[in-house]
């Protein structure tokens, strides 16, 4: 059985698609931010909720994994360090930046206004990385083996689920739409706690990552891809009927049952299709993948002034959502090739080892001795 590591160009164009279909995904705020006053055409609510239900679930479970590669590899101090400067240093050193005006008023103690944009996602992970280092070693052998028991087949790990929909009650309206933080002020518990649910999967998916294997069976992947869109379409039809609108009842937990079940089976459906894809090292993956972190940092600050002026002037939604869309994604490339890839700014996006400008003054030995 051939271990993840030897595939894992198939994650790497997996953490590539998540990353570039969250551009497309923010091509669709205006139309989504104003549904409350205006529905948003159907094909735009279709859109965003096909993406926006697996994306950051799976984002987050490739965090997860890497982060637990990423430790086995160095020592503690070496994998805080790394964590620092290409996860929190980037929120830290750009979002002031994207924000100015804002932040001033912040620094006079008014941060209302102050929005994490889409980087809340660093916001969490930077949370997230903390755990395992500070609280990995507080857990019993007896708990982490008993959790261990969802990931000995394919079979046991859909046992999650139960666990999954009652974080899915507490971080999702709507069983669909995430509650993640806004303002840097903010803190979505419930939220927190769902998107770290897929963090520790993928973190015990390294662990066990033979299991990875399975996944790349074509009637699997098959039947994972096709069962999670027949439960994400029943979900948008039982919320068409009760037109949005539902209590905390039995609805309320089904519904959350059943677009969990497809969100879990979304991402390990392509995350064995990538795998089955990727089956031999690509340079336009390679580049893809060097290129996807820097575009998703950047877009909207090319996106979000177009979008808003087609918006207000009347376009039509397939030109607005279209152009921005093509707009943000070279748009961000371009200021990814000119300001951050010849710099040790890409330090912070590939890492040191990826990046064109190296110093040999600056290589810190903090690898685990073999």
């Amino acid at each position: 059985m051939v271990d993840a590591l030897e595939r894992i160009n198939g994650l790497d164009l997996l953490r590539t698609l998540a990353m570039l279909l969250g551009v497309a995904l923010h091509a669709t705020l205006p139309y989504m931010l104003a549904a409350e006053a205006i529905a948003p055409p159907e094909w735009v609510f279709l859109l965003f909720v096909s993406i926006h239900t697996w994306r950051m679930p799976l984002f987050f479970m490739l965090a997860g994994f890497f982060g637990a590669m990423s430790l086995r590899r160095k020592t503690i101090a070496s994998f805080c360090w790394d964590r620092f400067y290409r996860i929190t240093l980037p929120l830290l050193l750009f979002l002031p930046i994207f924000q100015m005006q804002q932040f001033v008023k912040g620094l006079n103690g008014d941060w209302s206004d102050t929005s994490l944009l889409h980087l809340w996602f660093l916001f969490y992970l930077s949370m997230f990385y903390i755990m395992p280092v500070t609280l990995g070693q507080c857990v019993p052998n007896r708990v982490a083996e008993c959790f261990d028991f969802f990931f000995r087949s394919r079979v046991h790990i859909f046992a999650l689920i139960p666990f999954l929909t009652v974080a899915s009650v507490l971080g999702r309206d709507l069983a669909i739409f995430g509650r993640a933080p806004e303002n840097i002020t903010e803190f979505e518990l419930g939220h927190f706690v769902y998107s770290f649910c897929f963090f520790v999967m993928g973190w015990r998916l390294f662990l066990h990552r033979k299991l990875l294997q399975t996944f790349t069976s074509l009637r699997f992947v098959c039947f994972s891809l096709l069962t999670a869109l027949l439960f994400l379409i029943s979900v948008l039809i039982v919320l068409s009927i009760l037109e949005f609108q539902i209590n905390n009842g039995w609805t309320f937990w089904v519904l959350n049952f059943l677009s969990v079940s497809a969100t879990l089976l979304t991402c390990i459906g392509f995350w064995g299709l990538c795998h089955r894809i990727m089956i031999k090292p690509s340079p336009i993956v390679d580049f893809a993948v060097e290129i996807s972190y820097p575009i998703y940092y950047f877009h909207l600050i090319i996106m979000l002034p177009l979008l808003y002026y087609f918006f207000d002037n009347g376009w039509a939604p397939q030109a607005t959502v279209s152009i921005s869309f093509v707009f943000g994604l070279f748009g961000s490339l371009v200021i990814y090739l000119i300001f951050i890839r010849y710099t040790p700014l890409n330090w912070m996006f590939n890492g040191y080892k990826n990046s064109w400008c190296q110093t040999a003054k600056l290589t810190f030995r903090f690898n685990k001795k073999n």
